[in-house]
């Protein structure tokens, strides 16, 4: 994909990450791909196929690129970690649709910036449009513990 960076300007909603788009701006390696661990988390960087001993990735973790913009440092990975890294298709036509929340679908990460309008017990996302509703309910707990026999009064005893 070719990503016009305006399209990903801040100054075209909250949904875009200021930080993401200034690393993105910066970057030397052109458009950056973003790519997911077996743990789930998501980097961004470029992949170089070209080195004798193997694929290497130049990048970061997006998360630290979303909390640090311009501050957060690439580092190159060694094939034994660059090979755990896949490839998350898609995801620039996702964010430039969506913003954050192609990379929060869950919509449990606090982002700046204003995500929500909320009316009584629905919320709306200002950013993809999905709608949550608030659901209240009470719960009954029932606590159990240890104590010595000399300590414990049965109901009706004095001491």
């Amino acid at each position: 994909m070719t990503l016009d960076i305006k399209a990903i300007d801040p100054k075209n909603g909250d949904k875009y990450s200021p930080n993401l788009h200034a690393w993105v701006k910066r970057s030397r390696y052109g458009l950056p791909d973003v790519f997911r661990n077996h743990e789930g988390a998501l980097y961004i960087g470029v992949k170089d196929t070209n080195t004798e001993d193997g694929e290497w990735f130049t990048g970061a973790q997006l998360n630290s690129v979303l909390c640090n913009g311009l501050r957060t440092a690439s580092y190159a990975y060694p094939p034994n970690q660059a090979e755990k890294l896949t490839l998350v298709e898609g995801f620039w036509e996702d964010y430039t649709e969506r913003g954050r929340c192609a990379i929060d679908p869950t919509h449990l990460v606090w982002f700046l910036g204003y995500r929500w309008t909320v009316d009584g017990d629905k919320r709306t996302c200002n950013w993809c449009g999905c709608t949550q509703i608030q659901r209240h309910w009470t719960e009954r707990v029932e606590r159990h513990d240890w104590f010595d026999s000399d300590d414990v009064l049965v109901a009706g005893e004095q001491s």
